[in-house]
C-alpha cells in the first residue's frame, strides 16, 4: 500500500492562518489537511521534542493544540503528515499513531527525545487491515522517512522490539487471545486465574497490561 507524506515547516506555536505553508499545497493536499484522516508527528530536532497524534481535521486540531500550554512547551518547528486519502479510516490512523508512539518511546534512551504525548495512543481492537498498516505503512515509514529525517535512531525494528522497555510496556498491543483473557480477568477480578505458557508466549506482557488496567 502506498502512503503520502507532507512535511510542514511551521512558525512556532502559531495558528493555521499564520502558516505560510498552507498556500504551498495543491487542492487535493489542502483537502487532506482540511478533512482527511491523517497521523501526524510534530517535532523540533534541535530541542529534541516530539508529539504524535491523529485526526480527521488537521488544521482544526493544530489550532486546538496551540492553546495547550503543555504542547507549546515543545516549540515544534515541523510537522510530518502521513496520509492515504483513499484508504485510511479512523482505525488506521489510531493504529499507526499507537505503533509510532510506542516504538519511539522505546528508543528515547538513545534518541534523547522528549515525547510530549500525555497518553500512549489508542490500541485498536483487531481489525482486518492491521497487518497491512503495520507492514506496508509503519515498517516502511519507520525505515525510510522517520529514519532519514533523524526522528528515529535505528531502522532495525526487531532490535527495538527486544528492548525490555518495549517488550514489557503496558501499552504493547495484545493479541486477540491475550485481549480475551485480559477482559475476562477485568470483568471478574475476584476470581483466581492461572496463566500458563512457554517462554516468549506473552505471559509477562499480559500481566503488565493487566497491572496498568
Amino acid at each position: 500500500m502506498k502512503y503520502g507524506i507532507m512535511n510542514l515547516p511551521l512558525y512556532v506555536n502559531s495558528s493555521s492562518t499564520n502558516q505560510n505553508c498552507i498556500h504551498d499545497f495543491c487542492q487535493s493536499e489542502q483537502d487532506i489537511l482540511d478533512k482527511g484522516f491523517v497521523t501526524y508527528i510534530y517535532y523540533n530536532l534541535k530541542k529534541k521534542t516530539v508529539y504524535i497524534g491523529e485526526t480527521k481535521h488537521f488544521w482544526v486540531r493544530h489550532d486546538q493544540h496551540i492553546h495547550e500550554s503543555h504542547f507549546n512547551d515543545g516549540e515544534f518547528t515541523n510537522c510530518l503528515i502521513v496520509y492515504n486519502a483513499s484508504f485510511f479510516t479512523e482505525s488506521h490512523i489510531k493504529d499507526l499513531e499507537f505503533m509510532i508512539i510506542n516504538h519511539m518511546l522505546a528508543e528515547t534512551d538513545e534518541t534523547k527525545f522528549k515525547i510530549y504525548n500525555r497518553n500512549n495512543g489508542q490500541p485498536q481492537p483487531q481489525y482486518k487491515d492491521h497487518h497491512i498498516v503495520e507492514q506496508e505503512v509503519f515498517v516502511k515509514l519507520w525505515g525510510n522517512e522517520l529514519y532519514n529525517q533523524g526522528l528515529v535512531h535505528t531502522n532495525d525494528l526487531e532490535r527495538i522490539r527486544q528492548k525490555i522497555i518495549f517488550k514489557y510496556s503496558p501499552f504493547t498491543q495484545l493479541s486477540k487471545q491475550q485481549s480475551d483473557i485480559e477482559e475476562r480477568v477485568i470483568q471478574d477480578p475476584r476470581n483466581k486465574y492461572l496463566i500458563e505458557g512457554g517462554a516468549g508466549t506473552g505471559k509477562t506482557v499480559l500481566m503488565m497490561s493487566l497491572m496498568y488496567r
